[in-house]
């Protein structure tokens, strides 16, 4: 199974992994009704393993949703559930349920929940009790902070067990692990199971025979998040039975690039083994865990496990580092996902480190150092010749490369510890692995020792990447002016970096990660630069220039060797980020530079991730009067080997400004014409009337009846990017990227709209949206418009249609206020004077957009028409909503609605308001918000019966914005709950409140003079 797309899988897959699937089977031997194999179960959950057949044929005989409910204590309190479970990722026939209530609060809410309640699961209602999940709030603040899944695994022995996958939420952020069927089976639940942040967990067994559990090969699996965006920088697994280590990985996040978004992200690790006399733990334990009342034997605790792992006397060590920044098994087709256990190693090439773990990383692009006596404590240093981190102690290292991913050797790298001092020195490059030897470089190794905390690395990895790339890019367009073309086996790697690197997974994005990311970058640039070198090594031998640029480059110093090469050979080189850009049959000769910079704020989020930049296109022919629209390419302003386009799109989707009934309905009095461009929709408007576009993300407005152009672009706070918007001033041409957005009109009576991450549908005056599972799907099969003979009100593969919006506003219907008098722009549930009239302004890559014209909502003016216009954009989850009034409505406010959830949790920050609750079975937990900027005409809640409003604008217009959550849907569902969605909100409303800047520069031609 190469990503799990369906969320009810077909077959359960046998894990082959390290956690293996569970064999919860009945053991043999072992029939309904017979004591065996039961005492150790009845030892942790005072219970008969088997059930009552009587209880069994009274739950099967239930009607389809409905529970059993006992008070099994006589309090008059239920505190058992029992009910069918067809929860929609099981695959199972038929799973009968017995929940036990442990906290008392199922008589307050009604339903089971995921803080501190029981579940035993019986596979086929057959009476048998297969597999137990326990979930624990320990300390009475209603989230989860422990869980346990519990089975039964065919151990050797034979003996009456239970084994336990036992999980602790250390960072209290309330996600721990995913289930199908009530137990863990690898490939269907490692990528929904949070495995991140600040947790860890153990595997221990529990026999007949046994006092205590004993803990068994997870000793712990523990994973650290030192600047607290969610996702790990440091995850160390510890293998043991009891006090024994078998073995160490411990792997970090080196660049620092996860940034909250991508979760498992590891640049390196070092795996370790035991001298031959063995490793006991015995010392380093500070604690004992108690499970369903018995003792574990003494566990490394979690503040533990890192100083273990760093401090032990290890025999053996290997380095293995993910030199193209792709983390994933060494088959991507088996499984395309970067691994959350950190990075695998393989088997040394030279047979004298083995394989710990699986499946391991690839054995290509992947840089090995192996030492037989390591550093103690175990460390790296940086060497300032090779740019790279090594492990101390190694003996020796080496990579081979594979730069088109085919499965066979194109290059060799070597490492060699000549003087036995535990530091490599010497470094060799076979460019096009044909045996001969054709860089050689004496190391320089630095003298400080790396521990391994996350904090030791970004500060100097990150720049040595950065400098990588400038230096590497500098040297490729001299060598090439040198050379006066490029070689045959360098435009090769240049061409695989350009085109099918690209295509590489697209499932999970593997290839663009590669090539948009600059340690991915770094990795086919030097290949590019090392290659060049070694030609011109070869083929000018005999230049009088060239004994000094061998010098320099084997130094290490790629800038001086670039630079000694122009002055010495008379090159000045024609940088290829400066020459004309060829792409689809078109060459783009002119060019205009756009900066986006993200200032620093207390407010400002870690990552701002798809950001949507728009602008107007009379801004860039403010600077190039020959700009044209429909050939133009949008480029990333970091030229690593070639440019890389980044996905844009030109329309004119503004608001038209204060509309004439007589002229709402009219296009072709409006003028407007649509074309489409492959993919790519370019939207023309030729109406001159004044208003406003409201099209850019933070709500500032553009002028009136101008065409924008946009894209989404991921930014520090902090940082200016650089892109080019490149064009040809005649001519259209289609590019194709994938489309991202999606806007339809439903019949009857309502619009729907959508993005890969979110979707939303406007009918009468109400908004709601659909819930999606996008974590199972790529990103271009996650649009789900138009939903033609779907049930959506039942879950499907893609998601749900996730808010029964009632009579309400629900998700940011609209009322306008003119002093108390109150005018709902809405007829809730199809009654009510107000009419509507919807319209597509059309989708595409970047953005889709939608209209709908309201009239009949003012007594007075009732032909006046009230326009809203929503916006969506790809990778956001949100919709922006832009409302237009009718002239002379004075005194009049624009309010949001946002409808309340039945028993739910409410939450307010400045300019954001949130809701989380619980919405029925069939769909389970939701949450909603709403965002506005803030500013002194906004922001009033005024509460309502069954929905708050929030003052958005005064006057006769205002930009909010609108998002749903759907807890079933989201990547890491177990235990989200009210806190991580206030969470999320506060962060994403914090974004949408940033003002980013936009600068567009002087137009420049790149014509070779």
């Amino acid at each position: 199974m190469i990503v799990p797309r369906i969320f009810r899988p077909q077959a359960i897959i046998p894990a082959l992994l390290l956690l293996a699937a569970p064999l919860a089977v009945h053991a043999q031997g072992d029939a309904v009704g017979t004591p065996q194999h039961t005492r150790t179960f009845e030892r942790l959950f005072g219970i008969s393993r088997h059930i009552d057949p009587e209880r069994v044929a009274e739950v099967k005989a239930l009607p389809p949703g409905e529970k059993l409910e006992i008070d099994t204590t006589g309090d008059g309190k239920i505190n058992e559930v029992w009910y069918i479970d067809n929860g929609y990722r099981h695959d199972k026939e038929i799973i009968l349920v017995r929940a036990v209530d442990e906290d008392g609060d199922y008589a307050e809410t009604g339903r089971m929940d995921l803080d501190s309640d029981l579940y035993f699961f019986d596979w086929d209602a057959d009476g048998y009790i297969d597999v137990v999940i326990d979930y624990v709030d320990d300390d009475g603040d209603n989230d989860l902070d422990q869980m346990g899944l519990f089975y039964n695994k065919n151990w050797r022995d034979g003996k009456d067990d239970m084994t336990v996958w036992w999980a602790m939420d250390i960072g209290d952020d309330n996600l721990l692990w995913y289930d199908v069927n009530g137990t863990y089976y690898q490939p269907l639940c490692q990528w929904r199971t949070h495995f991140s942040g600040d947790e860890l967990f153990y595997q221990f067994r529990l026999t007949v025979d046994d006092e205590k559990w004993v803990n068994v090969w997870e000793d712990p699996f523990a994973f650290y998040d030192p600047d607290g965006d969610l996702a790990s920088e440091v995850v160390v697994r510890i293998s043991a039975v009891g006090d024994q280590v078998k073995n160490l990985r411990y792997s970090i996040d080196a660049d620092d690039d996860a940034y909250g978004r991508d979760t498992h992200n590891y640049d390196f690790s070092i795996t370790a083994l035991p001298p031959e006399e063995g490793l006991s733990t015995e010392g380093w334990h500070s604690e004992v865990l108690t499970i369903r009342g018995v003792e574990t034997l003494p566990v490394l605790s979690w503040d533990k496990t890192k100083e273990f792992g760093q401090q032990a006397n290890w025999g053996k060590a290997m380095l293995t580092w993910d030199e193209i920044n792709s983390n994933t098994d060494e088959n991507p087709a088996q499984d395309p996902h970067e691994r959350w256990e950190g990075i695998l190693n393989a088997k040394s090439k030279h047979g004298d480190f083995e394989q710990v773990g699986g499946p391991p990383s690839s054995p290509f692009n992947k840089r090995v150092e192996v030492s037989a006596n390591p550093a103690s404590p175990l460390a790296l240093y940086f060497d300032e010749v090779d740019q790279r981190f090594h492990l101390l102690g190694a003996d020796y290292g080496y990579m081979d490369v594979d730069y088109n991913l085919d499965g066979v050797v194109d290059g060799a790298q070597t490492w060699k510890d000549t003087d036995g001092d535990g530091k490599l020195d010497v470094r060799e490059i076979d460019v096009n692995n044909d045996g001969v030897v054709d860089i050689v470089q004496a190391l320089k190794p630095g003298d400080r020792a790396f521990a391994l905390e996350f904090e030791a690395f970004p500060d100097t990895y990150k720049p040595a990447i950065a400098r990588a790339l400038e230096e590497g890019q500098a040297f490729i367009d001299t060598a090439v002016g040198v050379l006066g073309e490029t070689p045959a086996d360098v435009q090769e790697i240049i061409d695989f970096y350009s085109g099918p690197l690209a295509a590489h997974h697209p499932e999970t994005e593997i290839g663009l990660r590669i090539r948009n990311t600059p340690a991915g970058a770094r990795f086919y640039v030097e290949l590019v630069r090392d290659r060049l070198f070694a030609r011109m090594k070869r083929d000018h031998a005999d230049k009088p220039y060239m004994e000094e640029v061998v010098r320099r480059y084997e130094a290490g110093d790629y800038a001086g060797a670039t630079t000694h090469l122009q002055n010495r050979a008379g090159v000045i080189p024609y940088p290829a980020g400066t020459a004309p850009l060829a792409r689809n049959g078109q060459t783009y000769t002119r060019r205009i530079p756009v900066t986006v910079s993200a200032s620093v704020t207390d407010e400002a989020p870690q990552f701002y991730q798809d950001y949507p930049v728009s602008i107007p296109v009379a801004d860039l022919r403010a600077t190039a009067p020959d700009f044209n629209p429909a050939n133009c390419v949008v480029v990333d302003g970091e030229f690593w080997l070639d440019w890389r386009a980044v996905p844009h799109q030109v329309d004119s989707w503004r608001h038209a400004g204060h509309i004439s009934n007589s002229a709402k309905n009219d296009t072709a009095r409006r003028g407007r014409s649509e074309i489409q461009l492959g993919s790519e929709w370019l939207v023309g408007n030729n109406d001159s009337a004044a208003g406003f576009t409201g099209l850019s993300f933070n709500g500032v407005r553009t002028s009136g009846g101008a065409m924008e152009l946009s894209f989404v672009a991921d930014i520090e706070p902090g940082e200016s990017r650089l892109f080019y918007v490149y064009y040809n001033p005649e001519s259209a041409q289609a590019l194709a990227y994938t489309k991202l957005t999606n806007a339809v009109p439903e019949n009857p009576g309502y619009v729907a709209w959508e993005s890969d991450a979110g979707a939303f549908r406007f009918y009468t005056g109400q908004f709601d949206f659909f819930g999606k599972q996008v974590q199972l799907l790529p990103r271009d099969e996650r649009l789900i418009y138009p939903l033609i003979d779907v049930n959506y009100h039942a879950q499907q593969d893609w998601g749900i249609d996730a808010l029964h919006v009632g009579k309400t506003s629900g998700l940011g219907g609209v009322t306008v206020y003119r002093g108390d008098t109150a005018y709902p722009v809405q007829s809730p549930a199809g009654e009510g004077d107000v009419t509507f009239e919807y319209k597509v302004l059309g989708s595409g890559p970047v953005r889709a957009a939608v209209e709908m014209i309201a009239t009949n909502v003012f007594p007075d003016q009732p032909e006046a028409p009230v326009s809203i216009r929503a916006f969506i954009y790809a990778g956001r989850a949100e919709s922006e909503i832009n409302v237009l009034l009718p002239e002379g409505l004075d005194g009049a406010s624009i309010a949001a609605g946002l409808m309340r959830l039945e028993g739910g949790d409410s939450f307010s920050r400045a300019g954001a308001i949130g809701e989380w609750g619980y919405h029925g079975d069939d769909i389970g937990e939701i949450g909603l918000a709403l965002a506005w900027k803030p500013e002194p005409s906004a922001g009033a809640v005024l509460s309502r019966e069954a929905e708050r409003h929030v003052v958005t604008g005064q006057g006769d217009r205002a930009t909010y914005w609108i998002r749903g959550g759907w807890r079933r849907g989201m990547q890491y569902p177990v235990s989200y709950d009210h806190q991580n969605w206030e969470r999320e909100i506060r962060e994403w409303a914090a974004a949408l409140h940033a003002d980013l800047a936009v600068s567009v520069g002087e137009k420049q031609d790149t014509d070779r003079q």
